[in-house]
């Protein structure tokens, strides 16, 4: 797979650009140095075009920038700002950078406006006075379009001090760049955005990393063009290289990866991807690769390569461009150049072979500095493919590509050439190379306006190789052939003999391959080369076959005629008889003959020897051959046995001594073999012992011990050794080649004494146990004496019998014991107490069983319940009974109630809740220790109380809650004036009833007189306040008309009352409408309207007072009309 790098396109009805496809074209740096990107040289590996018309001489730090078309603006060394005519600004002086900070600068587009660029200035780490970070700002609409800083945004101040490290790329949460510095002599990084609303004041800061000492403030600073790392270069004395992962949309760096002492470094760079670290010991010759990636500390210091080239020396800085190759200052007028940045090791290809810059400019230490994401690439992703197969066709969305349109060159395919997919396939129908082109679309976000690129590409399309070799084909023997291979598919091609050459020679006959091998398959063909004749025909020496057997004879040939002796013309002969065979073979090459004697032999057959016995005193035993028949070939007859040690040649072997004989004959068709066992036999006596007895019908082995001799019994049985269990007389009769012997045996069987007692037993101390043992024919002994089967038995002991006969003896025991008459006792009458079990026994002598009246059968009871208990017991001498009434008494069991609430002032007795008779019995205390039968509660709190008797104790809590004294407040005796006087109670939480059984909260009283009200809370509760009403001793007066026409009569309107406070009137005419308002009872209305102070007409309005009397707080209010005369 490959990616082409995209050629930028621009739609016609659009006047757009790309953001940052060409930004990165031209470089000025060094003294007057630069390159022009826009012209590549025509090298194999192109670089671009060496300029030495540069203005600038600095001695590290350099910016430059050009427009998305790859057309210079304007570069800087930091102090400087020239324009594209290499001219300085205007107002291009005095920046507050400088040229010997290792990155002076760089300049970031403004996201809100094409037109304009911050460049971002960094001091030197060594200066006395430190400038810090800085930005000013180019408007490129200013100077006639060269472009000048403008006055009111020049050396901004970011911070300071700083060190020299300056870094760019985009934000990937908006649309806007990150400038990352970092602070002089401290590990602190500052992230700062840039976007539409400017630079931000506040940075994003994080603390990581070694802290540089001495001269370590030296030294690069990048992100890779991703935006996801940044790595770092320390000078001396720190001297180190570090990557970090950083944030791009929050600004944060995190996991720090870092070879320390690596040395003086000094430039830094990452590959197109990103994903490799390239830095450089200052002035060196060889440059290091990291994997920026690497999953820990110690994989990244492991993953260092050391790189270096022949030329390449005096490194210094490094710096990608817009070809995605990494360019690199050194010592001379030519840069370095690693070309394959992306390959991990020596295959990135470092070589001194970069762009040379022309005579009058030099190489010095650094090179420009640039936003990283300048050099991201939309690249189209393709793969040479095969016929019939999806051919994927991408392009990679790194720019953030809005869609796509492919067109495959491949008209064919009809309407399947174009797509609008972003991921993408075509099946190309036949092999060949079809230009690919990829139009991409892009929402430039400077403008919001859509640019397109155009990405193009060739796709090879093969098939599988053809192979074909021609048909099978014939050679005469002493002749030769070629075969070539007849297909024009790329492939790799091999013969059988694993040579690649493009034909061969074949001059014998024989199997012949060739394979063709692609990405697309393999191709196969085989050919088959017959000779003719060989250089004779050969049948092969005379021979001969055995009697049954066929030979066969195959002379077949190519293109070839056949004729025997015989005068069959088949290649194929089946010889089944003896004579003589004459072959010819006649083809276009010539006639060959030849023939062959052919015998048959028959094959040997033979009658076999049986295995024999011999009488060792008196042998008489001959073993005859196999007999071969009617045979025409040499016999061989051989004898050997394991009676004796060699082979015997004879034709009739006699034999006096046992062993296995052995006998081979053979021809040459065969052979014959035979074995003979022959067994050794003496006179013998059979042995079946002594006349004996069998016991229990058991089983009798007898073996006469008969020396393999045939063997007949009395019983008709003829095993050599048998088995017997019945009585009788047994005679064995055995036989071998010496002669007949015998033997007898008689055998009785008896039954071997068997014994069983009864159990144990007890008897009572007044009965007798008769005890009677049948044991057949035996004799009985007693162990306390008697010879007899029975016995009686009245004392208590351990009594055992035992029997005897022939087959043995037997004994057996019985333990007898005695018990008396029972009387069992439960005790007397009694009480108990409910919570505490009683344990009954039966107190008495020895039983057998035992039953409650409860059901139980246990030795005791245990009892909690009232009730008759009765218990049953049992031996030997009978069943014995008694019993017991037992009451029953429980602890007293306390009750106070539930929790309950208590109105303010009120007495509640508590009881612990017992029956009179409970009480009676108990012994009650209270929780102060107060012994009583009832406790008086008179305030809120916790109560308990314990009751005890001698059963137990039990107790009880219950919390009473006191309410809050219902209490409305003071209500003092009052007046009434004018039958109107308000009592508004609605600030009290309680339910009212008043004393003429109104339950309203506003209570209005016109007559004097004694008056009360009850209160009633939320448990019910109740309070009561009363109070007395006299008839207002000083009533309210008002006019009910007065005259406004200014003639100092009447003139006004008010109203007269004394002692009081809180005052308020209002006066209102017939729509309601407020004509007159005041809190001050002196002041009077005029009959105008107070708001807008026109004359109010004739008429009759009303008015409403509000007051307090001081007397008794409360609140009076008196209606009543006016008349205005004019």
């Amino acid at each position: 797979m490959r990616k082409l790098g995209f050629l930028l396109f621009f739609i016609a009805v659009f006047t757009v650009e790309l953001v940052a496809q060409k930004q990165a074209n031209w470089w000025y740096f060094g003294n007057n140095a630069g390159l022009n990107f826009n012209t590549m040289s025509a090298a194999t590996h192109p670089v671009p075009l060496g300029m030495s018309n540069g203005a600038m001489r600095t001695t590290e730090g350099c910016a430059s920038i050009s427009d998305v078309n790859g057309n210079l603006l304007f570069y800087t060394d930091g102090i400087r700002v020239w324009d594209a005519r290499h001219m300085v600004m205007p107002n291009g002086t005095g920046l507050m950078g400088n040229s010997s900070s290792t990155q002076s600068g760089v300049i970031v587009p403004d996201p809100s406006n094409k037109k304009k660029f911050y460049v971002f200035t960094a001091d030197h780490g060594g200066a006395p006075n430190h400038n810090g970070l800085r930005y000013s700002v180019v408007d490129m609409t200013l100077n006639s379009g060269n472009g000048d800083v403008v006055t009111s945004n020049k050396n901004t101040l970011v911070f300071a001090p700083c060190a020299e490290r300056i870094t760019a790329t985009k934000i990937t949460s908006a649309n806007g760049f990150w400038v990352v510095a970092q602070e002089l002599g401290a590990n602190k990084y500052r992230a700062y955005q840039v976007t539409s609303a400017g630079v931000a004041t506040t940075p994003t800061t994080t603390t990581i990393g070694p802290t540089p000492t001495g001269t370590s403030f030296l030294g690069y600073m990048k992100a890779n063009p991703q935006g996801n790392k940044i790595g770092v270069c320390y000078y001396t004395p720190v001297s180190t290289t570090f990557v970090m992962d950083f944030n791009a949309s929050t600004g944060v760096l995190s996991n720090l990866m870092e070879d320390a002492n690596s040395g003086s470094m000094y430039g830094l760079e990452f590959s197109g991807d990103g994903k490799i670290l390239y830095a450089a010991p200052y002035s060196r010759s060889n440059i290091y690769q990291y994997d920026a990636f690497a999953t820990n500390q110690t994989n990244f210091v492991n993953s260092r390569v050391s790189l270096t080239a022949n030329g390449v020396s005096g490194v210094r800085a490094m710096q990608i461009g817009p070809d995605l190759k990494i360019y690199i200052a050194k010592s001379g007028s030519r840069l370095a150049v690693i070309r394959y940045p992306n390959l991990a090791g020596t295959s990135c290809n470092l070589v001194d072979s970069g762009p040379t810059i022309p005579t009058g400019a030099t190489v010095s230490l650094g090179l420009p500095t640039f936003v990283q994401s300048f050099f991201i690439k939309t690249d189209l992703i393709v793969s040479n493919s095969c016929v019939n197969y999806q051919t994927v066709i991408s392009v990679e969305d790194t720019s953030q590509v809005d869609s796509v349109k492919y067109d495959y060159g491949d008209p064919a395919s009809g309407a399947s050439n174009t797509s609008w997919n972003k991921l993408d396939s075509h099946i190309f129908r036949t092999p060949g190379k079809y230009p690919v082109t990829a139009f991409a679309f892009y929402t430039d976000p400077n403008t919001s306006k859509v640019v397109r690129d155009t990405l193009i590409d060739t796709v090879e399309v093969l098939a599988p190789p053809r192979i074909w070799l021609g048909n099978d084909t014939t050679i005469c023997d002493a002749d030769s052939i070629y075969i070539t291979r007849l297909d024009t598919m790329p492939s790799t091609f091999y013969w059988w003999d694993s040579t690649k050459k493009a034909s061969h020679m074949i001059d014998s006959a024989g199997i012949y391959w060739a394979m063709a091998v692609n990405r697309c398959g393999i191709g196969r063909d085989t050919i088959s080369i017959d000779s003719l004749f060989t250089d004779t025909l050969n049948l092969g020496p005379d021979t001969f076959i055995c009697q049954g057997d066929t030979l066969v004879l195959n002379i077949s040939d190519t293109n070839a005629t056949y004729l025997w002796n015989n005068g069959s013309t088949s290649p194929i002969q089946k010889i089944v008889a003896a004579g003589r065979y004459t072959a010819q073979v006649s083809n276009v090459c010539g006639i060959r003959k030849d023939s062959i004697n052919i015998k048959v032999e028959i094959v040997p057959t033979s009658v076999m020897n049986n295995d024999a016995e011999i009488c060792l005193t008196n042998p008489n035993l001959r073993l005859n051959p196999p007999a071969p028949r009617n045979t025409t070939t040499n016999w061989k007859n051989r004898w050997t046995s394991t009676a004796f040690g060699y082979s015997v040649f004879i034709y009739q072997l006699p034999v006096t001594k046992a062993g296995t004989y052995y006998f081979l004959s053979s021809n040459a068709c065969g052979a014959i073999y035979d074995t003979v066992n022959v067994i050794g036999a003496l006179p013998f006596k059979p042995d079946l012992g002594p006349d004996t007895v069998i016991c229990d019908q058991r089983r009798l082995f007898l073996d006469p011990n008969t020396y393999g001799s045939d063997v007949s019994w009395s019983n008709g049985w003829t095993d050599s050794a048998i088995y017997v269990s019945t009585a009788g007389t047994y005679i064995v009769t055995a036989k071998n080649a010496c002669g007949s012997f015998k033997d007898t045996i008689e055998i009785e069987t008896f039954d071997s004494p068997k014994l069983e007692l009864p159990g144990d037993t007890m008897i009572c101390s007044t009965d007798t146990l008769n005890i009677n043992a049948v044991g057949g024919n035996v004799d009985y002994k007693w162990s306390h004496g008697p010879t007899t089967p029975g016995v009686s038995i009245t004392q208590a002991g351990t009594y055992s019998l035992t029997i005897s006969n022939g087959c043995g003896t037997a004994t057996d025991q019985i333990k007898v014991d005695t018990v008396r008459p029972l009387s069992p006792y439960l005790g007397k009458d009694t009480i108990i107490c409910s919570n505490i079990p009683l344990v009954l026994y039966p107190y008495t002598g020895r039983y057998s069983d035992i039953l409650w009246s409860t059901g139980e059968r246990g030795d005791s009871i245990s009892i909690t319940a009232a009730g008759v208990y009765q218990v049953r017991l049992y031996n030997s001498c009978g069943s014995y009974t008694d019993e017991i009434t037992i009451g029953t008494e429980a602890p007293p069991q306390v009750n106070l109630g539930e929790d309950t609430v208590i109105c303010h002032g009120e007495l509640l007795i508590l009881t612990p809740g017992l029956e009179n008779e409970e009480l009676t019995e108990s012994y009650v205390v209270w929780q102060d220790r107060i012994e009583s039968s009832f406790f008086k509660v008179k305030r809120e709190g916790d109560y308990r109380v314990e009751a005890s008797n001698r059963c137990g104790s039990t107790k009880d809590t219950v919390y009473i809650a006191q309410q809050a004294r219902v209490d409305g407040g003071v209500f003092y005796d009052t007046v009434v004036c004018r039958k109107h006087l308000v009592y508004d109670l609605s600030r009290l939480p309680y339910r009212i009833e008043w004393q003429d059984g109104s339950t309203k909260k506003r209570y209005t009283i016109a007559d004097a007189g004694d008056y009360s009200f009850t209160m009633i809370d939320e448990v019910g509760c109740t309070g009561s306040e009363y109070f007395s009403v006299k008839e207002c001793s000083s009533e309210l007066y008002a006019p009910t008309g007065f005259t406004p026409n200014n003639n100092a009569i009447n003139e006004g309107f008010r109203v007269y009352k004394t002692e009081i406070y809180d005052f308020h009137i209002i006066i209102v005419n017939r729509w309601n409408q407020i004509v007159f308002e005041s809190n001050e009872i002196t002041e009077e209305w005029y009959g105008t309207n107070q708001k807008n102070g026109t004359k109010c007409p004739i008429g009759v309005y009303l008015w409403k007072v509000s007051f307090k009397e001081i007397q008794n707080d409360q609140e009076q209010v008196v209606l009543g009309e006016v008349n205005i005369i004019r």
